[in-house]
């Protein structure tokens, strides 16, 4: 489930007993550790008013203030679970995308996935336009047509006997002259007979 960063409400001293209660102040490097859950990545969540909330983002509003709309607790140690307030800043989306690019911890080039697991990457037949054709709108299904199947067909066939240019197709039937001719040479709408 992913949490929202959402405003947070003001805290009762029932939630701030019960937030510090899961709080580990020994932790390494003076972070101050998160106990209870954890999401995937290792971040404290807190539950308040049966909603779960990022349990950096109530530290920083317990110990500094208000955290603006928009706005993330982003740590300075780089440690997932530390609800130190001294570690907190805050930032946008945007700031820390670049906190983790500059620290190294985005996984560009050589450590994205698409290079640490080749594998994984459903490309040449192993891609869903071959596995799984029905799936892919093609002709009257995609919504950036302009011709049905029988206007195709129409196409083809007028052209086949000799009677009509590009052009003339191109004025009857509304797509450009180059658009015309892939129909006919079958580079389009190839699914049509």
């Amino acid at each position: 489930m992913a949490i929202q960063c959402r405003t947070i409400p003001p805290l009762t001293s029932k939630d701030k007993s019960r937030f510090w209660a899961k709080v580990d102040k020994s932790g390494p490097n003076g972070c101050w550790l998160w106990t209870a859950a954890k999401d995937k990545d290792g971040y404290g969540r807190f539950q308040l008013q049966g909603r779960p909330v990022y349990a950096q983002r109530v530290a920083y509003q317990l110990c500094v203030g208000p955290i603006g709309q928009g706005l993330l607790a982003l740590h300075r140690c780089d440690n997932p679970p530390c609800v130190n307030p001294a570690h907190l800043f805050l930032g946008s989306v945007r700031d820390n995308a670049e906190d983790a690019s500059t620290k190294g911890r985005a996984a560009t080039g050589e450590r994205s996935g698409s290079h640490t697991h080749p594998e994984c990457r459903a490309y040449g037949l192993r891609n869903a336009r071959y596995t799984h054709p029905e799936n892919t709108a093609r002709g009257e299904r995609s919504g950036a047509s302009v011709l049905t199947e029988a206007q195709v067909v129409e196409i083809r066939s007028l052209y086949a006997a000799g009677k009509h240019s590009y052009s003339q197709l191109s004025s009857m039937f509304g797509p450009n002259k180059g658009h015309i001719g892939k129909i006919i040479r079958r580079e389009l709408w190839t699914h049509v007979a």
